[in-house]
């Protein structure tokens, strides 16, 4: 997940971890069954390691752009039938940080319900925090504090340029690296938002704030 700061403010990181580890079985709560994790192979970077939304029985995937950007190998784990599949990149929109996956040779996968987010309503945040691999997918509550939040973070440390998102949706929810591209879910099961970034103050502690894309928006983006 992207570290980041309101525009107010400054600083940010990704969302997305580098990093593996094993899997584990278990059920599978309704919650996490559109759910996926992803692992990119960034050449110079090493394996990215984030989570993703399936919107189609068909295998496509709405994530983060940062998480598979630059990617020479894609696999993705479905967590509703514990497989692993390869993937490959059918849409990247680097300025909304959106990407549009194509799981190959999946077939009547679980999709998600897509909600829309209110103010003040309670969420939960469901992704690969990080890079754990974990089933059930770790989770954490929260809710929703704006529904047009602005962001800005670093995306070339070197040169200093900085990526500024805007019509967020913020919440309290604590999240780590690894839940970019996961699932921001409301009470009533539908997925509101698309996990993006996070607000940290200490690095080895959760954010204090995190965003998402707005879920309609998201698939707006990658569908235009």
């Amino acid at each position: 997940m992207r570290r980041t700061i309101p525009a107010a403010v400054a600083a940010a990181l990704a969302l997305s971890a580098f990093a593996a580890a094993p899997a584990e079985a278990a059920t599978i709560p309704a919650i996490d069954r559109p759910l996926v994790y992803i692992a990119a192979v960034i050449p110079g970077l090493g394996t990215s390691l984030g989570s993703g939304v399936v919107v189609t029985p068909g295998g496509e995937v709405v994530t983060n752009a940062h998480v598979v950007n630059s990617a020479t190998r894609i696999t993705v784990r479905d967590l509703a039938n514990g497989r692993t599949y390869s993937a490959h990149t059918m849409r990247l929109d680097l300025a909304d940080d959106v990407a549009l996956l194509r799981i190959e040779g999946a077939s009547h996968l679980p999709t998600a319900t897509v909600g829309t987010p209110v103010k003040g309503q309670a969420v939960s945040c469901v992704g690969d925090a990080l890079g754990t691999k974990s089933v059930p997918a770790p989770r954490v509550t929260g809710k929703v504090t704006s529904l047009h939040a602005t962001v800005s973070s670093p995306v070339d440390t070197e040169g200093g340029r900085v990526e500024t998102l805007r019509g967020l949706v913020s919440d309290t929810c604590e999240t780590w690296p690894g839940d970019s591209g996961g699932a921001t879910v409301a009470a009533s099961g539908a997925v509101v938002g698309l996990n993006v970034a996070g607000r940290f103050i200490n690095i080895g502690w959760p954010s204090v704030e995190s965003y998402a894309i707005p879920m309609r928006t998201a698939l707006r983006d990658v569908n235009a």
